[in-house]
């Protein structure tokens, strides 16, 4: 797990040219990831040299490389992410007219903020103002972490609804929804340029 923690044993056999083990030989460690608890270790009667391997708090694949005698062999060990906390929950937008849609984001990750993929999230309507409902009430995170819904409010001109977004392991939030008659909300977002091209001078506008 990619919590700063958890450990993971290295060991390098070293061997002569007739397969039997060579003892008290000494092999150098590496890693792009997490630490090893040394540089080096020294080869056993049995020809094992090894070292531990700590995770760090992000997620990721450690290679690992020993090396003796100019000869290497490579390893990995991948950190995975831990248990979810409570989600992140988004309305975007967050205010909206009656009879009107605004997407609901459940962004789940570990103490680390580590994204977990993959992981089931349940949605429901805790308040319930404007008479709205979802299109569906759960959904899988994708490979950001967002477990994302459609909301669809009711028709009461003023009030806010309340979502809760809820993990598999049972911790939820909630985002509050204000619903307005009167609001202006944003569709569309447009971009005009004076020019397709300019010198690139610093000067030229």
């Amino acid at each position: 797990t990619a919590n700063g923690t958890s450990t993971a044993l290295v060991r390098a056999k070293v061997l002569d040219t007739n397969g039997l083990p060579i003892s008290s030989t000494a092999v150098a460690f590496t890693t792009t990831l997490g630490t090893l608890s040394a540089a080096s270790a020294t080869t056993d009667a049995s020809g094992f040299a090894s070292v531990t391997l700590t995770s760090g708090a992000k997620t990721g694949t450690a290679a690992v490389t020993a090396t003796a005698s100019g000869f290497s062999a490579n390893g990995s060990v991948s950190f995975v992410a831990g248990v979810a906390i409570a989600p992140t929950v988004n309305a975007s937008p967050s205010t909206v007219n009656p009879n009107g849609t605004t997407t609901i984001t459940a962004h789940v990750t570990d103490t680390n903020a580590n994204v977990l993929v993959g992981q089931s999230v349940s949605f429901s309507v805790t308040t319930n103002v404007s008479g709205g409902s979802l299109v569906t009430t759960t959904a899988i995170t994708n490979a950001n972490g967002d477990a994302v819904v459609t909301y669809t409010t009711g028709t009461t001109a003023v009030g806010i609804d309340i979502i809760t977004a809820t993990t598999s392991n049972g911790l939820s939030n909630t985002v509050n929804l204000t619903v307005n008659n009167s609001a202006q909300i944003v569709k569309t977002v447009s971009i005009e340029t004076g020019a397709s091209s300019i010198t690139a001078n610093g000067s030229t506008t």
